[in-house]
């Protein structure tokens, strides 16, 4: 029977200490894997959570842009409501006499 000592210098012992270092290999691999996948998943997160405040943003400018369009339209809406100034009278009345 072989004993642990042994069993490293005997042929299927170099076979075990090459699948041990392939394992550790392997592991070391799948460990920098992992950590890619890590970082890629909060890239990911970042990217939507920039995604989302950018839709708030266009939600808020929109809402903005609404309620200044309307605005817009009261004011106008009023100016057309007020009488006309008497030098404006006088201005289509002086082009009028010039025809």
């Amino acid at each position: 029977m072989a004993t642990p000592g042994t069993l490293s210098q005997s042929p299927s012992g170099a076979g075990v200490q090459l699948l041990q270092e392939e394992l550790r290999n392997l592991s070391d691999g799948l460990e920098a894997k992992e950590e890619e996948m890590l970082d890629i998943q909060f890239s990911m997160v970042e990217l939507q959570n920039r995604c989302l405040d950018q839709g708030a943003l266009v939600e808020e400018n929109a809402d903005a842009f609404q309620k200044a369009s309307e605005e817009l339209a009261e004011k106008e809406e009023a100016r057309e409501e007020l009488p006309v100034e008497p030098w404006e009278d006088m201005g289509s009345v002086d082009m009028a006499s010039r025809e």
